[in-house]
């Protein structure tokens, strides 16, 4: 019995050792707060526009000596945008799901000082207020997001997209709307890394057609919009579908070739009526000048017979003088000089023979 006395004893003391600390530790933080934020300072540069329920991004400024969390409806909400060095932040909240009538609260901190809040209403839904904008200049940051951004658009044959490369510190999603519309759910670019996105806007004009009867088809020309949440701004970059993608390319080259074919045809039939009557007009004028060759023909068939045999007899007698000259002179060229080579030839077997027989004769003396 003692001994459990002594076991329950040291739990509750060391349960009084565990617990010491944390609660220290919220005394301590309690006590660290020197006040609050100071009104004045909340109200220095501060905007903040009305909130919509279709709000996708929205934008405000603050005093930028102060950090920012925005508290939407739902105790597990909350924002942390990026606040930059003029106060302008920008935030997405297209994930969000709040209604008219809703509050919507900003906690302004500072340290060592207890956070002041202000808070808005949700109003109800109005066009054209996806994207809420405060009123500070913020082109000079635009500017920068701009000039860091690039666009590219495949030539695709089986889709109509682009892709963008832009900075960093993008505070949420990049969105894009078509000439005439406004983002939505459907709209948001596709993340491919930390700077780089990618956009669907439709597939190849055939798929389109089988898979909605909208006949909105993306098209050249067509202006976008794209709106880029970063450094405390949303920049809004525009671009064009460009005129020479390979959907425009293979509506064209088919038809080209159905141009091409009909003009074959055409072509074809033509040649064939023109064949056609350049037949029938040979045979009329061969039916016509029948008689005429048959008479021309049976009355200089003689004299035509005795001035070919006479031409061939003459034509014969000229061949044959060609031939004789032309081998004369071939071998003139090649032997014209024989004679004479001949009789050099036995001039010096001549003049051997005499050498050896005198030779011999001197050697019988010796």
């Amino acid at each position: 019995m003692c001994f459990k006395r002594k076991l329950g004893l040291l739990f509750v003391v060391g349960s009084l050792l565990l617990l010491s600390p944390i609660g220290a530790i919220k005394v301590m933080a309690i006590a660290d707060y020197d006040g609050s934020v100071d009104s004045e300072e909340v109200e220095e540069n501060l905007e903040l526009p009305d909130m919509h329920e279709n709000t996708i991004i929205y934008n405000g400024t603050i005093n930028p000596e102060l950090a920012l969390r925005i508290h939407l409806p739902g105790s597990d909400n909350v924002v942390s945008p990026y606040v930059n060095e003029d106060g302008q932040f920008s935030t997405e909240l297209l994930m969000r799901e709040f209604e008219a009538g809703d509050e919507i609260t900003f906690l302004f901190g500072e340290d060592g000082k207890e956070p002041q809040e202000r808070t808005i209403e949700v109003q109800p839904e109005e066009e054209g207020k996806e994207v809420v904008e405060s009123s500070a200049d913020t082109s000079a940051v635009e500017e920068v997001i701009e000039e860091g951004t690039s666009i590219d658009w495949p030539e695709n044959n089986d889709s109509i997209r682009f892709n963008l490369s832009t900075i960093g510190d993008v505070d949420g999603q990049i969105y894009y709307a078509r000439e005439g519309k406004t983002i939505n759910e459907h709209t948001q670019l596709e993340d491919m890394g930390p700077t780089s996105f990618t956009a669907f806007l439709a597939p190849s004009e055939e798929d389109y057609e089988e898979q909605t009867d909208s006949d909105d088809y993306p098209q050249p020309g067509e202006k976008v919009n794209i709106y880029i949440p970063a450094l405390g701004v949303t920049a809004v970059i525009e671009t064009e579908i460009p005129d020479n993608l390979d959907v425009w390319k293979e509506e064209d080259n088919q038809e080209n070739g159905m141009e091409s074919n009909d003009d074959k045809n055409e072509t074809g039939a033509s040649a064939s009526s023109n064949e056609g009557a350049s037949d029938n007009t040979s045979a009329e004028d061969s039916n016509n000048n029948e008689g005429t060759e048959n008479n021309s023909n049976d009355n200089e068939t003689d004299g035509t017979a005795e001035n070919s045999d006479n031409n061939h007899t003459a034509d014969d007698t000229a061949n044959a003088e060609d031939t004789e000259s032309a081998v004369s002179d071939a071998n003139e060229s090649s032997g014209g000089m024989s004679a004479l080579g001949w009789s050099l030839i036995g001039i010096g077997l001549l003049a051997i023979i005499i050498s050896g027989i005198i030779w011999g004769k001197r050697r019988r003396s010796t």
